[in-house]
């Protein structure tokens, strides 16, 4: 039973990866379904966050407020520039509902919504499960409290500055390489560079020592495989969602891109590292910033 529990997180991830495989020989797959993706670590790590965190604590506002923060950024990017980056299928019995309103150019699945409501809270608990159990020996819980009243919220980065101007400029240079003529703004590079960028200028240095890295690079694994199964191998090849050449760089990963109406950008690969970039950044500034509010408040322990 030691031995299982070493390597539990193996088994989940196992476990997320062949449940919606095992369901699509059984029944087929389609969009909605293939959620067993985000839904499986979500049912099993859920109930032990929650006995590993206090009610009304922290821990659990601080998750909740970041999956919210995270899943707004997804639905900004799928009702605002969702009509000029991402494509569906033209058949709409692939999908649940499609939602539609008069300021989208094209109708979403309603499917959308549960992805970007469901991702951050697997990848956040991927995360939570990490730093609170699995790897508990390297969280910094103990260190966030001791320093929680002197913490200082922002501290401006100017190397992270640096890095956006340089990423971004060097993302118009290769679209004007990889795409002539199309316009030289990158949309969607953009909007990831500067959601991931951003908050980094004014929060890495205050929240990077607090950051269990050895979880986060589980967390990272563990997005990157699942999105390589998922979009890869059915997401694309299934036409469930696509991304249109207008908002893209023009850079196509080959290797991962048989239909050529329907490739993998990079920056559908940039995503994978982003958002657990992101979300952990989100969930361990807004842990801090609540502990430096209540600093006297002790961490509960089960």
């Amino acid at each position: 039973m030691r031995r299982f529990r070493e390597l539990d997180w193996l088994v989940l991830f196992l476990a997320s990866w062949i449940a919606p495989l095992a369901f699509d020989e059984i029944v087929g797959l389609r969009y909605w379904s293939s959620l067993l993706f985000w839904l499986v670590p979500v049912n099993v790590l859920a109930p032990r966050f929650f006995f590993h965190t206090d009610s009304g604590g922290r821990r659990r506002r601080a998750f909740l407020l970041a999956a919210a923060s995270i899943t707004g950024l997804g639905l900004i990017l799928d009702f605002v520039f969702g009509s000029r980056i991402l494509r569906f299928d033209e058949h709409p019995e692939q999908y649940l509902k499609l939602i539609t309103a008069p300021f989208l150019a094209e109708p979403i699945p309603i499917e959308e919504v549960f992805f970007y409501a469901l991702g951050p809270i697997a990848v956040l608990l991927v995360y939570a499960w990490n730093d609170e159990y699995f790897l508990s020996a390297y969280s910094h819980a103990a260190r966030r409290q001791r320093d929680a009243p002197g913490f200082t919220f922002i501290r401006f980065s100017p190397e992270a500055l640096i890095w956006a101007v340089v990423l971004l400029a060097a993302g118009v240079g290769a679209r004007a390489y990889w795409s002539p003529g199309s316009g030289w703004f990158p949309l969607y590079y953009s909007f990831l560079i500067i959601v991931a960028v951003a908050p980094a200028i004014v929060l890495f240095r205050s929240v990077a020592p607090y950051v269990n890295w050895r979880a986060f690079a589980i967390t990272t694994l563990y997005v990157v495989l699942t999105s390589l199964v998922w979009e890869v191998l059915l997401a694309l090849p299934r036409h469930w969602w696509g991304y249109k050449p207008a908002g893209m760089i023009g850079l196509w990963v080959r290797s991962f891109s048989t239909d050529l109406e329907w490739r993998l950008p990079i920056e559908a690969v940039i995503v994978w590292v982003v958002t657990p970039f992101s979300t952990v950044f989100g969930y361990e500034a807004i842990k801090l910033w609540q502990y430096a509010r209540r600093p006297a408040k002790t961490v509960y322990e089960p």
